[in-house]
């Protein structure tokens, strides 16, 4: 399946809201409850124009057929990363990849990742990415691209605290 990876348009936020629900929905079976996940994931376009704006943030779609079925999230500000981003240390985080269920495993997330670094700027030398420890498939997602697991974590996620694994990545420039 041949993907095209662009930059994410505000008149993407329909099918970014439908694949991020899908691939939500498929990740976290079993872990969170569906009813939560339904209930809380939207994608207003509201929210696209604001990330549109921010210059520390890259924000890629994968396109198959004129349809977005993946998603990349980089950013490297302090209102848009984690406490565990050392800003002044050439860290980033990823803050998400999405893609649609349908699509796994044909090797787009990975094509997403890949142009989506290459747009990183130079001073960041350190990817950083946070994930449910149940999420075996995320994890194994960021394993196989060299992220290796530094520690353990918590999140607070529609009103319940789940733990986490953060893993981290050494770019070479």
């Amino acid at each position: 399946m041949k993907a095209f990876i662009r930059n994410a348009r505000v008149s993407d936020a329909e099918d970014i809201e439908e694949l991020n629900t899908k691939s939500w929905l498929k990740a976290y079976e079993g872990i969170i409850p569906e009813e939560k996940m339904e209930e809380h994931i939207s994608y207003p376009q509201d929210r696209l124009k604001e990330k549109k704006k921010d210059d520390k943030l890259i924000f890629l779609v994968a396109v198959v057929e004129e349809k977005v079925v993946g998603t990349i999230n980089f950013c490297w500000s302090k209102e848009n990363t984690h406490d565990f981003i050392n800003l002044n240390n050439g860290e980033a985080q990823l803050r998400s990849v999405y893609l649609h269920p349908d699509y796994w495993g044909e090797g787009i997330g990975t094509k997403l990742f890949n142009e989506g670094k290459e747009k990183l700027p130079d001073k960041i030398d350190i990817l950083k990415v946070e994930s449910i420890k149940e999420n075996k498939i995320g994890r194994g997602f960021y394993r196989k691209l060299g992220f290796e697991e530094i520690e353990e974590s918590q999140v607070e996620l529609f009103g319940d605290n789940y733990d986490t694994v953060i893993q981290k990545k050494h770019l070479e420039n």
